[in-house]
């Protein structure tokens, strides 16, 4: 089926892909050249990780992976004043969200 619908939807996918590209230059500008730098290593950095990563062992290390992220945002130890305060707030948070929609 060709019609206006699809011409459309095609130019709005178009301009959203346009868009996106300019959005990436004006970082890729302001950045500079060693924030380029910085962004090349670490994506290099990302793809060795990545690339260590098989499907035998992908939930493993998923897993540590998300071990290590809450570690850092809540603390190591279990029963913690960094632990108790996030995780308040986490619960805190969840709360208003289900306040406020009914």
């Amino acid at each position: 089926m060709t019609g206006e619908g699809t011409l459309a939807s095609w130019g709005n996918a178009l301009t959203v892909v346009a868009a996106c590209g300019v959005v990436g230059a004006f970082i890729d500008f302001y950045i500079g050249k060693p924030g380029q730098q910085r962004v090349r290593d670490w994506l290099q950095a990302w793809r060795v990780r990545l690339s260590d990563v098989r499907w035998g062992n992908l939930g493993r290390e998923e897993a540590a992976f998300a071990v290590k992220v809450m570690d850092g945002l809540f603390g190591r130890r279990l029963f913690s004043v960094k632990r108790v305060i996030g995780v308040a707030l986490v619960a805190i948070v969840i709360l208003l969200i289900f306040i406020m929609i009914p």
